[in-house]
């Protein structure tokens, strides 16, 4: 997988991992292969895994990240100091949405300015 997304990782702009049962280790993987000069990884959501830990994140280099959807591992709800980790977290992404808590919502904005591509798109294939 990792060599995968290592040719990948200069074009491809989401990532979605959810429900695949991703571990520490995998998450450590992905965020090694996405790290260095052509990357343009701009959406990372790995919600309903089995992350116990944020260290893969704290010292990521992910500079075009836009979003990051960690919601609904439960096993990081248990970590001591939960809070301190997640702050920490939005710190080494200042420019990311992080999305951690079932708190955290996404902005409706995007679905309205896809509501607006759709409507374009139909217009142009009525054409």
């Amino acid at each position: 997988m990792r060599e995968l997304l290592v040719e990948k990782r200069g074009t491809l702009k989401k990532l979605k991992l959810a429900t695949d049962e991703l571990e520490d280790d995998g998450v450590e993987c992905i965020i090694a292969s996405f790290e260095g000069g052509d990357n343009v990884l701009e959406e990372l959501r790995l919600d309903e895994n089995e992350l116990g830990s944020l260290k893969a994140f704290m010292d990521a280099n992910l500079p075009n990240l836009r979003l990051l959807s960690i919601k609904e591992n439960m096993e990081l709800e248990e970590l001591e100091d939960f809070d301190d980790w997640k702050q920490k977290l939005r710190d080494n992404f200042p420019k990311a949405l992080v999305l951690i808590d079932d708190d955290d919502e996404e902005p409706t904005v995007q679905e309205e300015a896809d509501a607006e591509v759709d409507a374009l798109a139909d217009a142009l294939a009525a054409l």
